[in-house]
């Protein structure tokens, strides 16, 4: 992903950002949700690509996603869980989805 967005191809980032996630629920053992993700594959893909019209922000999810990985890596579920539900908050601030969040 860093690779792709410091050539500037910012599809190729939303496709690898798409991976990841998928790479996240694929770890999750649940059965249905990996068969939900990849039926709803180019709906998932367009929800990566919104994110991305803010430019100045483009590095923002890469440094989100190394969090989640740190905590995977020290086998850390409960801070894998807070960097994902923070990474889809922002995700979401990002792509112009104004909310509330005050559960999180």
């Amino acid at each position: 992903m860093k690779r792709a967005i410091r050539a500037s191809d910012l599809e190729l980032s939303a496709r690898i950002d798409a991976e990841f996630h998928a790479k996240i629920i694929g770890f999750s053992g649940n059965k249905l949700f990996p068969e939900v993700y990849a039926m709803t594959d180019s709906i998932i893909l367009e929800a990566h690509r919104l994110p991305l019209l803010a430019r100045d922000r483009l590095w923002e999810p890469v440094d989100e996603h190394v969090d989640i990985v740190k905590a995977f890596d020290q086998h850390d579920p409960d801070g894998a869980g807070y960097y994902m539900r923070l990474h889809l908050m922002r995700t979401a601030t990002r792509s112009g989805i104004e909310g509330r969040f005050d559960n999180y």
